[in-house]
């Protein structure tokens, strides 16, 4: 499993140490180039302070033997020499050179009035530099220079060995490894304490989660006292997850406890009724209807069930929707002859207002029970004789508005209105009734939402309803092939 703490530790830390490193590299560089001048200069300072005892005398330069001079150069240094030469004369060489007879130094010919500094090997088989200067004595200057060239220039070579430099160089890098090193594991706690300390609000906001109590009727995450911008959409989604769940568990135990109330009532029937007529077997004004009466009461559990089943399996997404071009008319037709035995003069009391026989595009069986509950509630909840209103109108190009107004025959609220398309509820007027369950709306809006159908429930005045559902229509063209 990936964490979120370690990857950002992991990350900050790697851009940290590329830093570091490129500083720590740069100034390696820096200290071995200035480590490596230095050297030189120290080199090119022993040159200048060799010519210093260099005289002239008749025509020829002596090397004055100084005592400060020599203890750069003795037997026990076997590290630093020096070798003179005037023309092609050596006139003065190093104490150190004395362990190594006929060995000379690097002589190589360069410009006149140059120096250059080389890398050789030492006498003494050590790595060093050598720094090779080639000038004209002062007092030679007015002479021909191509006689100066061959009899009076100064040739000065001094050599050191580069080791000292070398050890230097190796503490030195020695010195930034450890301090690197150091400093990645500096930043590591550090950069971990920061992501902790970063991370600290999800923290809490994981441990307000798991204290939450999901039975409580207004359970919800408590806002902390710091709020922060990356975390309070995550704790207000999750509340509103929570308030919603809540409110889904809620309806749950209210529809366990109306089903059960629901199934309890024509249950209690059977049961009165058995235990009358095994009491009184012989009694012909309950035993004439007994099959009849517990024949009804089995059938309307049945409807209750069948009901609940439909309600469950339209609200599932394995419900299956099979669209096909239909005819609305025939259909409307057919809805009415089967609420015929419901109602006598239903045909008599369904007005309809169309244009023109509309074809819709939808699942025949989703708009058949559509169609059936909104007609049968329309039909039951209206006064006697009045007429329900049942208006087809094109809304826009490729949708259909199917409207049913009805009276009331008694008012309903802006309350009632709301909880309507809850299962199982069911306003004031019906509860008395035994064939009505509050679950037909509830299953026209399961089946609404299925087929992606937008619907609504109004009130027109104090004692008028109007439910409204759009439904696709079918294109000219379709509804001719449909209809041939």
């Amino acid at each position: 499993m990936l964490s979120i703490r370690t990857q950002l530790v992991k990350a900050i830390t790697i851009v940290i140490g590329l830093i570091l490193f490129a500083i720590f590299l740069i100034v390696d560089l820096s200290v071995d180039d200035w480590v490596d001048n230095q050297f030189d200069q120290s080199l090119t300072s022993k040159a200048n302070y060799l010519r210093a005892f260099l005289k002239e005398e008749d025509e020829h330069a002596k090397f004055n033997y100084n005592k400060d001079a020599m203890m750069l150069f003795d037997l026990h240094s076997d590290s630093d020499y020096f070798q003179i030469w005037q023309g092609g004369t050596e006139i003065a060489r190093s104490h150190s050179l004395d362990a190594y007879p006929g060995t000379n130094l690097l002589k190589t010919e360069i410009p006149l009035n140059t120096s250059v500094i080389v890398p050789v090997t030492l006498p003494n088989g050590q790595d060093g530099k050598t720094v090779l200067t080639y000038y004209l004595p002062p007092a030679q200057t007015n002479e021909n220079p191509d006689v100066i060239h061959q009899k009076n220039a100064i040739y000065i070579s001094v050599a050191a060995s580069t080791d000292s430099i070398s050890g230097v160089l190796i503490l030195i890098d020695i010195s930034l490894i450890l301090s690197f090193v150091a400093a990645i594991i500096g930043v590591r706690v550090l950069v971990t304490r920061i992501v902790d300390a970063g991370l600290k609000p999800l923290q809490d906001l994981n441990q307000n989660i798991k204290s939450l109590d999901i039975s409580a009727s207004h359970a919800h995450i408590p806002e902390p006292a710091v709020d922060y911008a990356e975390v309070t959409p995550i704790r207000k989604e999750l509340n509103h997850f929570i308030s919603t769940n809540c409110q889904l568990l809620a309806n749950e135990k209210r529809l366990t406890a109306d089903i059960a109330h629901e199934l309890k009532t024509p249950i209690s029937e059977m049961i009165s009724l058995s235990e009358v007529y095994i009491r009184y077997p012989h009694d012909e004004r309950i035993g004439a209807s007994y099959k009849e009466d517990m024949l009804d009461i089995a059938l309307r559990m049945k409807e209750i069930v069948n009901n609940l089943m439909l309600l469950q399996h339209s609200a599932t997404g394995a419900f299956n929707i099979d669209c096909h071009p239909q005819p609305l008319l025939p259909l409307l037709d057919k809805v009415l002859g089967k609420l015929a035995f419901k109602y006598d003069d239903c045909r008599e009391r369904v007005a309809l207002h169309y244009d023109d026989e509309p074809t819709v595009y939808a699942d025949l069986f989703s708009l058949d029970t559509i169609l059936t509950n909104l007609l049968d509630n329309g039909l039951f909840y209206s006064p006697a004789a009045s007429r329900v209103d049942i208006t087809m109108a094109h809304r826009e190009p490729d949708l259909l508005m199917l409207s049913i107004k009805n009276s009331l025959s008694s008012p309903l609220s802006e309350e009632d209105i709301e909880q309507l398309c809850k299962p199982l509820y069911q306003a004031d007027p019906s509860r008395s009734q035994r064939d009505r369950h509050g679950l037909g709306l509830a299953i026209v809006d399961n089946l609404c939402r299925a087929n992606h159908f937008e619907w609504n429930i109004r009130l027109l005045g104090h004692n008028r309803i109007e439910v409204a559902v759009l439904i696709p229509l079918v294109s000219d063209s379709e509804a001719i092939l449909t209809a041939h």
